[in-house]
């Protein structure tokens, strides 16, 4: 079952990162259970398989509809309201349970995901490396994890409200700068990991520097907009399987790279 889940993962993932032109799953198990995923919905496969033909045409749709690639959640979602499915008991309850879901998963002040999902999605994304390099194909992944600077002179100068703010923002970088296939979290308190899926150590600097620089540059409004101030981060990266190829191992291998930027006099980013 796990190594279902896991296969799932990956497809879903896949999917949701694709084109609107990109090909249906194939199979109506595959649907059932993806659309199962997304929901909480179970029903029969020839129905699931109709179902998910519908939401893919409902994203694409809404996609050109509002400019912007819309997530397979949302157009499922759209299609269950629009014909009038959330009136059923069975999918109220999933919707319920789906909320719930949706808040054991996500850091409720910066909308990233928690730790506990991280951590999870770095241990399917090591497997899915490692599966890819045992077939002989580049299994690729790299870790950024992200400091804020001085963090705590900075709640102690402005309040723990522009604390919050320093935090959203940074977020909303990490977000702005990741890929569909990336996968940003907040680690805990300051500490942000960002995974990056088939992306070499030298190109995940590269976008680790990015966002370094763009929080740089950055203005957080404090005191009701009377003071704008200013957060850096520090940021350390690490790649598989050289850096480490367990998830512990890799995020240590990029913690002591961001200690070590620290000690470089911080606002920087540094290599295990």
């Amino acid at each position: 079952m796990d190594q279902v889940r896991k296969t799932l993962y990956e497809r879903l993932r896949e999917m949701s990162a694709a084109s609107s032109d990109a090909e249906l799953p194939p199979q109506e198990e595959v649907c059932r259970e993806a659309l199962k995923i997304l929901s909480g919905i179970e029903m029969r496969e020839d129905e699931a398989r109709d179902l998910w033909e519908r939401v893919w045409e409902r994203r694409k749709e809404m996609s050109e509809k509002l400019g912007r690639d819309v997530t397979l959640e949302v157009a499922l979602l759209d299609l269950l309201l629009q014909e009038r499915f959330l009136r059923f008991p069975r999918v109220m309850e999933a919707a319920h349970l789906e909320k719930l879901s949706q808040a054991a998963m996500v850091d409720g002040l910066t909308g990233l995901y928690n730790s506990t999902f991280i951590r999870r999605a770095l241990t399917l994304e090591i497997d899915r490396a490692k599966r890819k390099s045992e077939a002989g194909e580049r299994g690729e992944l790299s870790v950024a994890f992200f400091d804020m600077d001085d963090f705590k002179p900075f709640n102690d100068n402005y309040g723990h409200l522009a604390g919050d703010l320093a935090l959203m923002q940074f977020a909303s970088i990490l977000k702005t700068s990741c890929r569909r296939t990336d996968i940003p979290g907040r680690y805990g308190g300051e500490e942000f990991l960002l995974i990056l899926p088939d992306t070499a150590k030298g190109n995940a600097l590269k976008v680790a520097e990015r966002v370094r620089d763009l929080m740089e540059r950055a203005e957080i409004v404090v005191n009701m907009g009377k003071i704008l101030a200013k957060v850096t981060v520090s940021a350390g990266v690490a790649a598989y399987p050289e850096d480490g190829d367990t998830p512990e191992d890799l995020i240590d291998a990029a913690d002591r790279a961001l200690y070590r930027a620290k000690l470089k006099g911080k606002n920087r980013v540094e290599k295990a």
